[in-house]
Formats: C-alpha cells, sequence, structure tokens
C-alpha cells in the first residue's frame, strides 16, 4: 500500500532539490502548467507530497497540488479533456505531465536525466492507476 504524505513545512526548501538538480527550472514549469491548463490559476500556495511504501519505507514518487478545499478544473485543449478534480488529482495529473515533457525534452541531450523523469513518471502513474480520479486524472494526459 502506498501512503500520501504532506512534506512539512521545515522540509519544504528541499522538496524540488530532492527531485532533481534542476530544480528551478521544475518548480517554474509547474507553475506553467498550471497557469495553462487550470481554468483561473492565479497562483496560490502549493502543498509538497511524497508517497511513501508502506512495507519498505521507501519514497516512491513526488508531486505538488494546490491547498484547495474546492474543485480543480483543467482544461486541455490538445485532447478537448475538461475535468473537475480533487487538488491531489490535479496535482497527479501536472506532475505527470511534468515528468513526460523533461523525459522527452532531455532525452538526446541528456539520456541520464531523461531516464530519472522517465522513473519518476513511471512511479507517478503506478499510483494514478490506484487513484479514486484515474479515469479523470488519464482522460485529461490522453
Amino acid at each position: 500500500m502506498i501512503t500520501e504524505l504532506i512534506v512539512p513545512e521545515n522540509e519544504r526548501c528541499s522538496f524540488y532539490p530532492s527531485i532533481t538538480p534542476r530544480f528551478i527550472h521544475i518548480e517554474a514549469y509547474c507553475y506553467h502548467l498550471a497557469s495553462k491548463y487550470v481554468d483561473g490559476y492565479s497562483g496560490g500556495y502549493w502543498e509538497f507530497v511524497e508517497l511513501y511504501n508502506d512495507t519498505t519505507s521507501d519514497v516512491v514518487g513526488r508531486y505538488a497540488c494546490l491547498m484547495t478545499d474546492s474543485v480543480v478544473h483543467l482544461v486541455n485543449p490538445m485532447n478537448y479533456a475538461d475535468v473537475e478534480l480533487s487538488s491531489s488529482g490535479a496535482g497527479i495529473a501536472l506532475f505527470m505531465m511534468l515528468y513526460s515533457d523533461y523525459a522527452n525534452l532531455l532525452y538526446k541531450s541528456r539520456p541520464d536525466e531523461s531516464d530519472l523523469f522517465t522513473k519518476l513518471y513511471f512511479q507517478l502513474r503506478d499510483y494514478a492507476c490506484e487513484h479514486h480520479e484515474s479515469d479523470k486524472i488519464f482522460a485529461f494526459l490522453d
């Protein structure tokens, strides 16, 4: 089983660097994706989430999501998806897109980093498959 844990306030500064040395770029890209796909997005406070395997206590995924109790409306004009998700579901969808985009971007120039982002994508995808909003997450990404 996988458990979601919110990164504590005193560890927030290490969240993005724990993903990649390109942390400044992916943080900015996260906000770019939100401004592009989240209807009405104009900034906000983001929660950082780490996914833990309960049997091994290993981190098996990371993503960020907007701190809100409201539904998050995602619109993807590339595939005509128009979905309402929880903050968690929207964060998973956006981070799967982020990881996929970076894996493709770095494929030829930095294959080791591309492999890292591919691994991150598949870790999060495996979790997304079990998420209660998986149908909407994958509809947005398809």
